[in-house]
């Protein structure tokens, strides 16, 4: 008699942490961004639609009023987005090829995403009002570009893990999994 027992793959740290950090990140997130929904809801409703006085909004950098003006689309974007990433979570935790997959191509929109916010938050940086706002342009530049080098190097590192053939071994239907089927 001839059996061929099929030995379970170990499963690396990493990745188990990686994966719960995205299923709780992304439920956590989604709650607050649908709480935002709902606050910036309630604020347009009692306020009417013009939350900042015209005098306020020739002060901000440009880059504001355009945001403040579609937030119910910003935040509803934010909202899918995180459930996309609870839902990439939850493939990882269950060791599923395509919450890898998700989960690469999220780090990877996140890089660009950091780059281009980093750029837009340079807009209006010698905008600060007053004598304690002279020096602020340098600090917030250092911590923007600070914060995008460090986002694009951890998710870098992250996908180049996620995409080693050790860790692609632990998921199943991936080309290097013992029971994958491609």
């Amino acid at each position: 008699m001839n059996t061929t027992t099929i030995q379970p793959c170990p499963r690396s740290t990493l990745v188990s942490i990686f994966g719960w950090v995205m299923l709780v990140l992304g439920i956590l997130l989604t709650l607050v961004f649908l709480l935002n929904l709902v606050l910036f809801s309630l604020v347009i409703q009692a306020e009417g639609t013009e939350l900042v006085s015209a005098e306020e909004l020739a002060d901000m950098p440009a880059l504001i009023p355009r945001v403040m003006e579609h937030m119910g689309l910003v935040l509803g974007v934010m909202i899918i987005l995180s459930l996309v990433g609870a839902v990439a979570g939850f493939g990882v935790v269950r060791r599923r090829d395509w919450g890898r997959r998700l989960s690469i191509f999220l780090l990877a929109a996140s890089i660009v995403w950091a780059l281009v916010g980093g750029a837009m938050g340079m807009e209006g940086l010698g905008d600060f009002p007053g004598p304690e706002g002279e020096n602020m342009g340098p600090i917030i530049m250092a911590m923007n570009l600070g914060s995008v080098l460090l986002t694009a190097v951890l998710h870098g590192w992250l996908i180049w893990k996620l995409r080693t053939p050790e860790v692609r071994g632990e998921f199943v239907d991936s080309p290097d999994s013992p029971s994958g089927s491609f």
